[in-house]
Order: C-alpha cells, then structure tokens, then sequence
C-alpha cells in the first residue's frame, strides 16, 4: 500500500512538472511572436516609395508614398481625387519636390545646386502622392532628377530614410517610320526618315547607312537641306532592294541623349503609281477652300487627257482638277507636283476622293488600282471684310456700312476723323496712314 502510494504522488508530481513546462513553452512562443510582430509593425511604419514615374506623361512626374502623407489639418476628397483646406495645400506642397536636369557627366545623385532646375508647381494628388507639374512641356531626350525634401518626414508625421533623388529621362530620339516617296525611271529611289524630333541632316550623314539586297553599302545623297523631323535621302544608284542602318547615338535638336540602339530595317519599295495622300489646308474667311493629292511620283498631264475624269468625290461636289507643284527642299531642289481640286467643298466636313485605275505617271508608270483616301476640310480662318473697297457715304440716309465676318463672335470698330481740307491728301498719299488705311475688302 505504502508503495502504491509513493509511485502515484510521483506520478502526479511529473505530470504537474511537464504542463508547467509545457506552459512555459507557450509563453516563451508568444512573447517571441508578440516581439516579432512589434518589430514588423514598427518597419512598416516607415514612409517608403512604392512607385515613381520614369518617363512622365502631360501630367509631369510623381511620387506615390505607402501611407497616407497628406497634414493633418487638410481634408481630402475621395470623390474628386482632391484636397482642400484652410491653409491652403498648395503652400504645404510647395518646395517638396523639384525638378532638374541631370549632367550625365556627373556621377550620381548629383548635388541640386549644380543642376539646371525646371519651374513647376507642385501637389497633393490623393492622400499619398506628390505631384510635379511643369509649367512647360518638359524637354526631349533629356536626364532629369526629380528631387525630394527632407520635410517630407515632417510633413506626413512618419520617418522617411530615403532615397531623396529619383532619375529618369524623357523620351529619347525615335525613328517613327521609313517610307519610300518616289522612284526615278532608272531604279533610284527616294526615301524618307521621320524621327520624334527634329534631326540635323549632317548628324544623320555621319550615322545613316543605306544597304541594297545583297547587304552592300548604296550611295546616297541628302535632300533635305536644314534640320527638320522629316529628312529625304535618294539612293546614288538604282536598286531593287533597300534597308536602312541607323548607327546609336543619334541626337535631336531638343535633348542630349540620342538613339537608344543601332535600328535596322527594310524599305517597303514599290515601282508603281501610288495615291499617297489627300490633304487640305485651312482654307481663307472668303476663298474657295481646296484639296491637294499626293502621289509617289508626278502625274503625266499629257498623257491624262481632262484630269476630271480619273478622280470620284463622295458625297459628290462638283469640281475642277488641275496640277500643282512645288519644292520639298530649300533652293528648288526635289521639285515635286501632284493634283488641286477645287470645288464647293464644306469647311469641317469629311470627304473621300478616289483615283481611279489606270492614271499615268511620268516615266510611263500607271496607278494599277483605283485607290482611294479621307480628307477632312479645315474650318475657315476668321476673318473680316467690308463689302465695298472705296466710296463715299452719304451724308444723308441711313449711312451704314456694311461687313462681313468669319467665325467672329465680335468686332471693334475705331473710326478716325479726316478733315475736309485732307480728304485729297489723304487720298492721293496713303504712306501716311498706313497703319489706318488697311483695305479690308473681300477678294474679287
């Protein structure tokens, strides 16, 4: 019995010492995990950047933070994507963030003062984002550095460790396409680079290679004589095939960073007639407005006959065709020609004009399909005219002069008196009153 009794008082006695251990593991594990979760909870109360914009739209560049930064005294609308109160929010976003342009020669982040630095405004945008608006359209292909200061941790009421500047570039020098624009009878052909900005034709010398089908370097000569967004060159010798290399590092007139990488590709060739395009000028507040045609090489007039009759109009105007031309390049070198309509066209109304199969082109070259191309009529420039160029009004009646305008919704008139004893001076020598004695009368 006494035996019995001693075994089961150890018994008990184990089991008491295991559930306190068992408890003392419990407690150790919570305490590990409560420290664990003050230790989480204090880094995520750290203000951090979670997004930037590298290559800003219209917008301009912004910071979004991971927590609300937005004072305590401005109120927010979640409707309006807003903020309003009193002080105003613009005076508490004002000076940080600021906007420079980066000298990639420097190592980075470079110091502020010895950069150039862009005006803007800057806002609240949401409850967590940083806004830089510029008060210009930001320059092409250049470095910037959007920079952020270091009240913004008093600002928001929470610890920032940074970083504090945030480097981007805007948009760097593009080839947008490669277009064949004409053909000569013995095979050379004209082709045009049309870039995002505007581009030197020296500068393109030294980086632009032609190569024929078999991969061999093709002579060419630029056309365009001064710096423009669109540059021709003409092949020196007659090919079937044609690609373009453009070397990386080509620079445009609006930044200094250049083309990204080599591009190279083929030139869609075509020997045959082709309708480029319909275009239409923002036609005068009285004159006729007109369309002019495009094509890939001139029209032969000699050949068409009446030129009314290989063009369709829809909806249908009654009109008259005939050939224009000009110069693409400076000096009247590369002249070009194409086809004029004019007609009853309305200002701000859609048109498609049609060529038909069969229109020759000089060289002996035919348009071997009807093709047709959209052409939308400019709106009228505004304008003012009176509807008599000379007289007299009468001393008597209703004296009343009469105008017209276009797309006017006022008009100031100044009158000036004339002596009589200077009506024959005034008349007879008008160098006087130049700046008064404008004739504003309609045409014809």
């Amino acid at each position: 019995m006494r035996t019995a009794s001693v075994l089961e008082f150890l018994s008990a006695r184990r089991r008491f010492i295991i559930i306190v251990a068992l408890l003392a593991v419990v407690v150790v594990a919570a305490v590990a995990t409560l420290g664990g979760g003050l230790v989480s909870k204090a880094s995520e109360s750290d203000l951090v950047v979670v997004e930037q914009v590298k290559v800003p739209d219209w917008r301009g560049p912004f910071l979004r933070f991971n927590r609300d930064i937005i004072p305590g005294d401005i109120s927010f609308s979640r409707y309006s994507l807003a903020v309003w109160s009193k002080p105003d929010p613009k005076s508490r976003a004002a000076g940080l963030l600021q906007l420079g342009i980066r000298d990639p020669a420097q190592p980075f982040p470079q110091p502020l003062a010895t950069m150039e630095r862009l005006g803007g405004e800057v806002r609240f945008y949401g409850q967590n984002t940083l806004w830089f608006i510029p008060d210009k359209p930001l320059p092409k292909a250049t470095p910037l550095v959007l920079v952020l200061s270091e009240d913004i941790s008093e600002i928001a009421g929470c610890d920032y460790k940074g970083p504090y500047q945030f480097e981007f570039n805007t948009a760097l020098l593009e080839l947008k396409t490669v277009a064949q624009r004409g053909f000569t009878r013995d095979g050379r052909i004209t082709a045009a680079l049309s870039f995002n900005d505007t581009v030197n034709p020296a500068d393109l010398r030294e980086k632009l290679s032609l190569l024929d089908g078999d991969g061999k370097e093709v002579p060419y000569e630029i056309l365009t004589a001064e710096p423009a967004d669109s540059l021709e060159v003409q092949t020196g010798r007659p090919v079937e095939e044609l690609s373009v290399l453009l070397g990386a590092g080509l620079k445009g007139a609006s930044g200094p960073l250049g083309l990204a990488q080599t591009w190279k590709g083929p030139v869609p060739l075509s020997f045959e007639l082709g309708f480029n395009m319909a275009t239409s000028s923002p036609p005068s507040a009285f004159g006729q407005p007109e369309v002019r045609l495009h094509f890939n090489n001139p029209i032969d007039s000699r050949r068409s006959g009446r030129l009314e009759d290989w063009f369709s109009i829809n909806p249908p105007v009654k009109f008259a065709a005939s050939s224009w031309t000009g110069s693409r390049y400076r000096w009247g070198r590369g002249s070009f020609s194409g086809i004029r309509l004019t007609g009853s066209f309305e200002p701000g109304k859609q048109y498609e004009i049609t060529a038909r199969k069969g229109l020759p082109g000089i060289n002996g070259f035919l348009l071997n399909t009807s093709q047709t191309r959209p052409v939308r009529i400019s709106d009228r420039k505004k304008g003012f005219a009176f509807d008599s160029s000379s007289g007299f009004l009468s001393p008597h009646g209703r004296r009343k002069l009469q105008f017209t305008t276009t797309n006017l919704s006022n008009v100031k008139l100044v009158a000036h008196q004339v002596h009589a004893n200077n009506i024959v001076l005034y008349l007879g020598s008008s160098s006087r009153y130049s700046l008064s004695h404008r004739p504003f009368s309609r045409p014809g």
